[in-house]
């Protein structure tokens, strides 16, 4: 093996290995926002949407109480992530999500996702 394709070996293994764990964390961080968000209806927690590249300004009339189909939805979104892609967003479009984040609700008095990126950061330091 030639010293050239010693190294093309080696950056498709690291490219590889970050993609993985950009995608592990994003997928646990959009885990702990979804469980973290307060629930009535079920709403909220089904409006939450990860996307590549850009804001999704998707909003759902479904509900879902225990947040996985937005944990699936999410993590197919997150599973399409490649190195070199601008970021990952995490978005909830309904007009009282930042109320909530901002501490509207007895179930979430902190909010979700300022707590679940305190989190993600100490864990993943």
């Amino acid at each position: 093996m030639s010293f050239s394709a010693d190294i093309s070996r080696f950056i498709g293994k690291t490219e590889k290995s970050a993609e993985q764990a950009v995608r592990r964390i994003s997928l646990d961080l959009l885990s702990r926002v979804v469980l973290k968000s307060p629930v009535d209806t079920g709403r909220f927690r089904a409006n939450w949407y990860a996307s590549i590249n850009y804001a999704s300004n998707q909003v759902s009339t479904s509900v879902d109480k225990s947040g996985a189909d937005s944990i699936r939805r999410g993590g197919s979104a997150i599973n399409s992530y490649k190195l070199g892609d601008a970021a990952i967003y995490l978005t909830n479009n309904l007009p009282y999500a930042y109320r909530l984040e901002t501490g509207y609700s007895k179930q979430a008095p902190t909010g979700m996702a300022r707590l679940s990126v305190m989190e993600i950061a100490s864990k993943y330091k």
